[in-house]
Formats: structure tokens, sequence, C-alpha cells
């Protein structure tokens, strides 16, 4: 078995290209990237880079394990979104009068969607008189 971490730090070298650019990335040294890496390996009993003087190209086994990675690494942001209490996420819709949704709410929507990406507003604008 493999820690998840290793696992984050081999999608940074993948990524970079480079021991190098996967330790800037992350904010770790690069003497860590190499040995996580290397733990890797050894768990997993395959090598996953060709080391060269240009960088790191996956083998295909890596290539294998950079896809699954990939999935893996979307499994942990969403389960991470999960815990979060003050994450913000679904669908308002919001009926208005005409005037005030397209002059007031529909220009602020950009922003909100922006800053709150699992929220779906659904604007509902009406000429006329509202019933609450």
């Amino acid at each position: 078995m493999f820690d998840w971490d290793d696992l984050r730090i081999f999608l940074g070298a993948a990524r970079g290209r480079s021991l190098g650019a996967a330790a800037q990335r992350l904010g770790i040294d690069t003497a860590t990237v190499g040995r996580r890496v290397a733990r890797l390996e050894t768990a997993l009993k395959s090598t996953l880079f060709v080391r060269s003087s240009t960088g790191l190209q996956l083998t295909a086994a890596g290539a294998q394990l950079f896809d699954i990675a990939l999935d893996a690494e979307q499994a942990m942001e969403t389960a991470a979104r999960v815990t979060r209490p003050d994450l913000v996420a679904g669908t308002v819709r919001i009926s208005t009068a005409e005037g005030f949704g397209s002059a007031v709410l529909a220009p602020a929507l950009p922003q909100l969607a922006a800053a709150r990406p699992g929220l779906r507003v659904e604007l509902a604008a009406h000429a006329g008189f509202l019933s609450p």
C-alpha cells in the first residue's frame, strides 16, 4: 500500500516534468520529491519515470498511474468540499421585477459565480406585479 501524499507528489513531478519544478510547485525540497517518488516506485514495484538530463518522462506504468491519480485527486478534492461547512453550493432561484433583475442583480451574478463556483443561480425577471 502507498500513501496518498506520495501520489500527490508523483502528480506534481509528472506535471512539472522535473523534480525541481515539482518541488517548487508543491513548496517542498527537491530531495524530498525524489525520495517520495522512489518510495512510491518501491511500493508499486514499478518504474514510473525515465530520468534524463532533459527531465522526467513517464513510463507506460507511470502514464497509467497518472490517469488513475488524476481521478484520485478529483475524488480527494470532492471529499474536501463535502467537509467544508462554509461551502455554498446548490441551485438558488431568484424571482424579481424585470428592471431590478436586469439593472442590479444580473450584473452582480458573474462576480458571485466566481466567488462561489458550486452555486447555480437562476434569475427569473418578470414584468409587472409579482406575488410574494
